[in-house]
């Protein structure tokens, strides 16, 4: 219990840091701003969850993001911590992590991404994962600009250890590879859909896929209330995690 304490308030004042200035790779596509003004933007989102009945769940999650956009060059630094109680465990679990990425346009259709991670996931038994990589990102966008798609191709090189004595620290290197879908039908909703696969460059039967859906509505210029929809699955998770997991979130973000 003390671990998970030192752990969460490690990661809060993490994200409190960065709010002052995103299994494999956590999902950060879905996290990129639609407008790429330039100076200083960011938000704020908060959310929670309750269940009862077999068992009783109760969630909380908080995301922070600041990005920086200046000429070609856009950078961004978001993090996210999450913690639920839930009535078999005796303690609570508690999920993190914080991403940097810089992107850079080198014509209109083609970016070049670079990104640093740091996460821990009690779920899945991760106490620690660091990542690194950079990969090329194409943009394509529909006249109306209603419709935009991106396509994203590179590789990561990650350090993972879990809480198992069955598992060794791993060192490999993946392919991260995402296919992003962002819809603006009208002034006030916003769908963005994101297809991720990593795969590891020298065993190719352990690979990792991750699906994630936004839908946001927009209360007021700044306030937007949002759903979102996740699936994960690894297949080759460590001893004793299921390959999957499937993921139901509401919550308010705030832009600033």
């Amino acid at each position: 219990m003390m671990k998970n304490l030192l752990r969460a308030i490690q990661v809060a004042m993490i994200l409190l840091l960065s709010s002052q200035a995103t299994h494999a790779q956590v999902n950060t596509e879905k996290m990129r701003s639609s407008k790429l003004d330039e100076g200083w933007s960011g938000f704020a989102k908060f959310g929670f969850g309750y269940r009862e009945g077999n068992s009783n769940l109760f969630k909380l999650n908080a995301n922070l993001r600041v990005d920086y956009s200046v000429n070609r060059l856009h950078s961004f630094l978001v993090g996210n911590l999450e913690r639920t109680e839930e009535s078999d465990r005796e303690s609570a679990a508690y999920k993190g992590f914080l991403h940097f990425r810089n992107m850079y346009a080198i014509i209109k259709k083609l970016d070049a991404e670079v990104f640093l991670q740091k996460e821990f996931n009690d779920f899945i038994r991760l106490e620690n994962r660091d990542l690194i990589g950079a990969g090329l990102r194409f943009n394509f966008q529909l006249e109306d600009q209603k419709l935009s798609y991106h396509i994203g191709l590179g590789l990561m090189w990650e350090h993972e250890n879990y809480d198992s004595s069955d598992e060794d620290d791993a060192n490999i290197s993946r392919s991260t590879n995402y296919l992003s879908l962002n819809w603006h039908p009208s002034e006030h909703l916003a769908v963005i859909c994101i297809e991720y696969l990593q795969v590891d460059v020298e065993n190719s039967s352990d690979f990792r896929f991750l699906s994630d859906m936004v839908v946001g509505y927009n209360l007021t210029k700044k306030l937007i209330f949002e759903t979102n929809f996740k699936y994960r699955f690894d297949n080759e998770p460590v001893s004793g995690i299921k390959k999957y997991d499937l993921d139901i979130k509401n919550g308010i973000r705030f832009n600033f």
